[in-house]
């Protein structure tokens, strides 16, 4: 194995650490000298000739990109890409490949990778192009928001403050000096809650070639981060596409203030732009104090349950009559459900439905019926057509 694998030696901090896997000598010697690594802010850290080296070497060097060929000796590089996603995200990988690899090349962008590189045609441009994409998945992952207090400090409080909201746990004084130490700027002061949630979060991801969120939740933060710059908040990514903001505003607010309002357009507007996404936001009551944030994130999340009825790109403000206004929207669904319907004993089975929608009022049981209901009446139509279709080509043509 190469000598700079095994034994580590200093690279400047503002470099990007690059791994080349090659097992043809020529290509590897290619690639490093027609690259201007020092141009593009990188150094290329090691150089191994299979998959196998270059694990060990990403254990070494923990790089931030690495250019893998596909065939190798004892690893090849699908399985290199593979083992290493177990336990990193970050390190972005770019492929050369062959005409013939495109399918297994297809595969591996599913994983996470950036790009690749046809070896038989690439020339200098073509690399520098896919390493600077790799550059700009990293600013993204990265992101230019930074915190004051250490990653470990900044996750404990994190935690702390999700098991407060998401399992109400009691807020002993430990957890309540841990939390008032990380977010002082909302202690005791009128706040609102917002939950935050990417529609279509899965199509989404498909379009960024992201199977598994990492860049578009860091995306999400620093858009965030960038537009919530002085203004007093707490911020927390959370998985799926949603996000918690927790806001500061005047006491004795009930409606939505003009410049909360003007704010979540703004949002709205550059996920837009940026993501290609639409954006729903759920928005709590006025609360005060940390012991509220449990019943304030309740609010807000009644309310993102019941967006199957409300409908995407929408602001729901919890006014605590939604239970009610529930139950109209169940009906008018179900009502216009029921008037497609002919037969007497499926009337009747939609109308039970409907009683005990409004009265549990679960969205997911709700919403598992009607794509339930909308697969069997798929179902029968493409079986009426397909019968159709065939009885027109056994019967004569008659005009003939």
């Amino acid at each position: 194995m190469n000598v700079r694998v095994q034994q580590k030696r200093k690279v400047r901090k503002s470099m990007y650490k690059v791994i080349i896997a090659e097992d043809e000598l020529f290509v590897r010697l290619g690639i490093r000298m027609s690259v201007e690594w020092e141009k593009l802010g990188m150094e290329v850290v090691a150089e191994v000739e299979n998959g196998q080296q270059a694990l060990q070497a990403w254990e070494v060097w923990k790089p931030d990109i690495i250019i893998t060929d596909i065939k190798m000796p004892l690893m090849d590089g699908i399985s290199l890409v593979r083992e290493i996603r177990k336990k990193d995200e970050r390190t972005r990988f770019i492929i050369l490949s062959c005409l013939e690899e495109f399918q297994i090349v297809r595969d591996a962008i599913s994983m996470g990778v950036t790009d690749y590189v046809l070896k038989l045609t690439m020339t200098q441009e073509d690399m520098e192009k896919v390493l600077r994409k790799a550059i700009k998945e990293l600013d993204v992952l990265d992101g230019s928001y930074r915190e004051k207090k250490s990653p470990k400090d900044k996750k404990q409080s994190e935690e702390e403050l999700r098991a407060w909201l998401y399992y109400r746990l009691d807020m002993s004084p430990k957890r309540r000096r841990i939390i008032e130490e990380a977010f002082p700027e909302t202690s005791g002061s009128a706040v609102r809650m917002i939950l935050l949630e990417i529609d279509r979060y899965q199509e989404c991801k498909k379009s960024f070639n992201d199977s598994y969120g990492t860049i578009l939740d860091s995306a999400a933060e620093n858009i965030l981060s960038e537009l919530l710059e002085g203004r007093t908040h707490i911020l927390l990514i959370e998985k799926d596409g949603r996000s918690i903001l927790i806001l500061s505003e005047t006491a004795g607010e009930e409606e939505l203030p003009a410049d909360m309002e003007k704010l979540l357009d703004h949002i709205r507007e550059v996920f837009g732009r940026y993501l290609g996404s639409t954006v729903t936001f759920a928005v709590s009551r006025q609360g005060k104090g940390y012991e509220e944030f449990g019943t304030l994130f309740h609010q807000c999340s009644f309310l993102l349950e019941k967006k199957f009825f409300y409908g995407t790109n929408r602001t729901l403000l919890y006014r605590g009559g939604e239970q009610e206004e529930s139950k109209v929207l169940i009906r008018r669904k179900m009502d216009r459900l029921i008037r497609g319907v002919d037969e007497e004993a499926e009337i009747l089975r939609l109308q039970e439905a409907e009683e005990a929608f409004c009265q549990h009022g679960n969205p997911v049981t709700i919403r598992h019926f009607f794509e339930h209901t909308i697969n069997v009446k798929l179902g029968s139509f493409f079986r009426t057509a397909s019968s159709a279709i065939g009885l027109w080509r056994l019967t004569p043509n008659v005009s003939s």
